[in-house]
């Protein structure tokens, strides 16, 4: 008999083994043909409400004067534009005037908007125009430093429905950017919200180069276009597939790593319905995170995460282990990337309605944190303990150093309210660049998610990286005052 590899052992695994088995304990009567297959409907997504002013609004942030643009903005809020209007215009106009295909860039200034949105709304009275403001004025100055247009898609029929998720699959992987455009543009005009979404959620998570950028816009744009739905959203979505499909930003000896991304596509196309079967185990995320910790390949990570459906443990918990080990990794190798796109991965799970592509998503966050390798230390989060660190102590410093003092301060009895708050106002009065946002905002979102038990680490994680006590005020605070 042929020895088997790693990536074999895996194969045959999801296939017939550790998922069938899981199926057959969560229901005695189920089989491997009752399964989730390619073809798997799912819910239609439930919509938010439609902004109007969308196109307006846009063509607004397009146009407008730094200098004028608090004062253009009060009187706009004041005529009636709504918050969610403001972004969803502020999201479209970046998609149309910033280039999507560098992936960074002043590209996150589209990639923040969900981010600025959630700490608008958490913030008190007098001070939610203060994350608008950011975000337009990142905006408005990529757009005039760096001049681009997203392009337009040619003249003709667009394909039809049927088929449509294949072929911008396929078109996407090929680097056929304008096919993949008119997929998604079908897609899109063809009704089906599910669709549209879960296929842009499958080839987010395609490549692991660039940060993980990609995985990022996926998890963190999408579900805000079903947050704020309508037709105004097409740019946007043509932005993200431009994103997705281009292959002009690849540099130099670090590929995409996209081969372990179609090994897992392959290998969920029929899965059975009862894998989210198991059991909410804290003690078992602790032993998963040491062993992840053990791990230096991608497909290591993938096959250990894929034979733990097999042992009982609730997906939760899985995605749970994920996150904190990313956190672990972000931690100990000064990359928030390992965090945030590994987080932004769990939300386009928890957004997706495809079983096959919620399990695919899985496998991918897996992947992630093998791509963000850890960095060879005896120290890490779980070997923290309570101290008497204060919020000062907390926000005098950023990075490695505050992170353990956010842990000290919070283990050792110290109010997650009263550090959120503060957490907030920090990054209202004095984030200098969009990730000071992106990152508190993965925090304060898994925080919310985890067990109470590893709630300390995760808010902790909000301080990987952001400003501290000695931050200049910034433009947005300032400008608003």
């Amino acid at each position: 008999m042929l020895p088997l590899s790693r990536r074999d052992t895996l194969r045959f695994g999801l296939a017939g083994g550790a998922l069938f088995w899981l199926g057959c304990a969560g229901d005695p009567e189920s089989t491997a043909t009752g399964s989730c297959t390619l073809d798997d409907a799912g819910p239609e997504p439930t919509l938010g409400a439609e902004p109007a002013g969308v196109e307006t609004i846009a063509a607004w942030v397009e146009t407008v004067s730094e200098a004028r643009l608090v004062e253009e903005l009060r009187a706009g809020l004041a005529s009636g534009w709504t918050s969610d209007a403001v972004f969803a215009g502020l999201l479209l106009a970046g998609a149309r005037r910033i280039d999507s295909r560098l992936g960074g860039g002043g590209f996150h200034f589209v990639l923040q908007v969900a981010a600025l949105r959630d700490a608008a709304r958490l913030a008190p009275e007098g001070e939610q125009i203060v994350p608008l403001v950011f975000g337009l004025l990142g905006t408005v100055r990529s757009i005039a430093a760096f001049p681009w247009w997203l392009p337009e898609v040619g003249p003709g029929e667009l394909p039809p429905i049927e088929g449509a998720s294949a072929r911008l699959v396929d078109a996407t992987e090929r680097g056929a950017v304008e096919e993949a455009m008119r997929e998604v543009l079908a897609l899109a005009r063809g009704g089906s919200v599910r669709a549209l979404h879960d296929t842009l959620f499958e080839i987010g998570c395609r490549r692991g180069h660039q940060l993980g950028h990609e995985a990022i816009c996926a998890g963190k744009v999408v579900p805000l276009l079903a947050a704020l739905p309508g037709a105004w959203a097409e740019d946007v979505l043509r932005a993200v597939t431009f994103m997705f499909a281009s292959q002009d930003k690849d540099p130099p000896g670090r590929p995409d790593r996209s081969d372990l991304w179609s090994e897992s596509r392959a290998q969920v196309v029929e899965v059975p319905c009862t894998w989210r079967t198991g059991v909410d185990d804290p003690v078992a995320v602790h032993g998963l995170i040491a062993e992840l910790r053990q791990l230096l390949q991608p497909d290591q990570v993938v096959e250990r995460v894929a034979r733990a459906l097999g042992e009982g443990i609730s997906v939760r918990s899985l995605w749970d282990a994920l996150v904190l080990a990313s956190g672990d990794s972000a931690f100990v190798g000064a990359n928030y990337h390992a965090f945030t796109s590994v987080q932004a991965l769990r939300d386009a799970y928890e957004h997706a309605t495809s079983e096959r592509v919620r399990l695919l998503l899985l496998l991918r966050g897996a992947a992630f944190v093998g791509y963000q390798a850890f960095a060879p230390s005896s120290h890490d989060m779980a070997s923290l303990s309570a101290t008497g660190a204060t919020l000062d102590d907390v926000f005098a410093r950023s990075g490695a150093p505050s992170v353990e003092d956010a842990v000290g301060h919070l283990a050792g009895g110290g109010d997650p309210a009263a550090f959120t708050a503060r957490l907030l106002e920090m990054v209202r009065m004095r984030a200098t660049e969009e990730h000071h946002y992106k990152v508190a905002h993965a925090a304060l979102v898994e925080a919310e998610r985890v067990p109470v038990v590893f709630r300390p680490r995760v808010l902790a994680l909000s301080r990987l990286y952001g400003p501290t006590n000695g931050t200049y005020l910034c433009d947005a605070w300032e400008l608003t005052r």
